[in-house]
């Protein structure tokens, strides 16, 4: 693997999903979903425009796999599931897990639009 597709797969490893979740939770804020919103479509174009596909997937997988990890063990330890009630804790993680990947799809399609000399 080239140097660039390292660094991305390096910043795709930020668990994305807990960051944002955990902010919610601890400050009612939702500057983590927006970091979300900005920065993995960013790393989306650029591991396309720069590396490959693989490095989209691998980031992505390494991102979710942490996030889950680490919510996994918030969960055993702070008691959070009534916050996102209707939801789960696990089930919100799985649907702003797909919700991201959906947009970073999307970013890519536009992006690879744009490039083609699409208006």
């Amino acid at each position: 693997m080239r140097t660039t597709s390292l660094l991305i797969i390096l910043f795709y490893s930020f668990p994305f999903v807990y960051f944002a979740m955990y902010q919610d939770f601890m400050n009612q804020s939702m500057l983590g979903y927006l970091l979300i919103l900005i920065a993995a479509p960013f790393l989306a174009v650029l591991s396309i425009r720069f590396s490959h596909r693989l490095t989209f997937i691998i980031g992505n997988s390494i991102s979710t796999l942490t996030s889950f990890y680490f919510i996994h063990q918030m969960t055993e330890k702070v008691q959070w599931g009534y916050y996102f009630t209707p939801l789960t804790v696990h089930q919100l993680f799985i649907v702003v897990s797909l919700l991201n990947v959906i947009l970073q799809i999307i970013t890519i399609k536009v992006a690879k639009y744009r490039k083609e000399g699409g208006s």
